[in-house]
């Protein structure tokens, strides 16, 4: 199969329109091809710290999947009319490839959790899916940067045990600075941010309700549950994702900019000429006259003006051909009487597309 998705974009970060089956069989492939590779779940948050941190822009500019977390960001996706089949959040995704993972032997690496936790979610996990192979577990102490205490000898240990997939949980913006400054360092390894989700799987938190997600709550559930250390991320930074969710709404229900030329004298004017279109009467058709044909036309200012006071004053027959209005004189005997000079645009001549027409 293909890895290649057709993206979409809220704000600064791109994601990727894919269920969970989908998800879960692009991130084998990239662990069994080689190529390795970084996984992100994105979420409200992760939008908006992205508008203002360039570094989360890159990592998210290099990930090879991000996928929809959280019900807010995937009923944005759905208003922006993205195709986002479903949402698909870093704790979702950790048990169904553990399981993969378990089933096809591919060793996996758990980075994350307090002293203590990925320990307790290993044993966890060997006893729900026999014949897993966690290789390596750690709990680094990583900064706000995304940097690690002694990230090299982290590195050297990590690649040390080679595993195939590497479960990231050390928090948000730190997980996913610290897999795209690594990504190439620990391939072929995929490195697979997953939110809580060892904390999950070692049972030192629990997830809410399904019902509280679906609704697209969570937020508050754990807001209840964790006050101090999240209120200010739920009630202060994130609420600015409505602002940059409507800007982006805006700009799809508007206009394109650039269509349009400001209009002078109360008309609306094409800033670009517009293509050759066709004049639906019963005799001319705008487009190029070919050099065989009777009529010509000019393109000065008094041929067009001629040709406009020709169309008005006279009256078409049923020929098509245009007759003198009561009260012109028609020309001498013996003299040749005006050519119709139909008026030329920029773009296009004026052509008798029935030549039987012409006197």
């Amino acid at each position: 199969m293909t890895l290649e998705t057709p993206r979409v974009r809220i704000g600064q970060v791109p994601l990727d329109p894919v269920t969970l089956t989908e998800a879960v069989d692009r991130i084998v492939e990239l662990a069994r091809s080689g190529r390795g590779g970084t996984v992100f779940t994105p979420n409200v948050d992760h939008i908006v710290v992205a508008d203002e941190n360039p570094a989360f822009q890159d990592a998210y500019a290099n990930v090879s999947l991000s996928l929809v977390d959280g019900t807010p960001v995937f009923w944005a996706a759905r208003l922006l009319r993205f195709g986002i089949p479903e949402k698909v959040s870093g704790s979702d995704l950790f048990e169904p490839l553990v399981e993969r993972a378990a089933r096809e032997g591919l060793p996996v690496f758990l980075l994350g959790g307090l002293p203590g936790v990925a320990e307790m979610a290993r044993d966890n996990l060997v006893a729900r899916h026999p014949g897993l192979r966690v290789v390596g577990l750690c709990a680094p102490r990583i900064d706000a940067a995304g940097h690690a205490e002694d990230e090299a000898a982290l590195v050297e240990t990590i690649r040390a045990t080679e595993p195939a997939i590497v479960f990231v949980a050390c928090g948000a913006p730190k997980s996913e600075l610290f897999s795209d400054r690594q990504r190439a360092a620990l391939r072929p390894a995929v490195l697979v941010c997953v939110g809580a989700a060892i904390d999950f799987a070692a049972g030192t938190a629990q997830r809410a309700p399904r019902w509280v997600s679906r609704v697209g709550l969570e937020w508050a559930y754990r807001l209840a549950r964790e006050p101090r250390r999240l209120a200010r991320r739920y009630l202060l930074r994130d609420p600015k994702f409505l602002w940059i969710f409507a800007r982006q709404l805006t700009d799809a229900l508007v206009p394109a900019r650039g269509r349009l030329a400001p209009p002078a004298e109360g008309q609306v004017a094409f800033a670009e000429e517009p293509p050759r279109s066709e004049v639906r009467g019963p005799a001319l058709v705008a487009e190029e006259a070919p050099a065989e044909s009777g009529l010509t036309a000019r393109g000065d200012a008094g041929s067009a003006a001629q040709s406009t006071s020709a169309l008005v004053s006279g009256e078409p027959s049923h020929s098509g051909v245009v007759q003198p209005s009561a009260g012109t004189t028609p020309p001498a005997h013996g003299t040749s009487a005006p050519s119709l000079q139909p008026a030329q645009s920029t773009t296009a001549r004026a052509q008798v597309t029935d030549e039987s027409q012409v006197p």
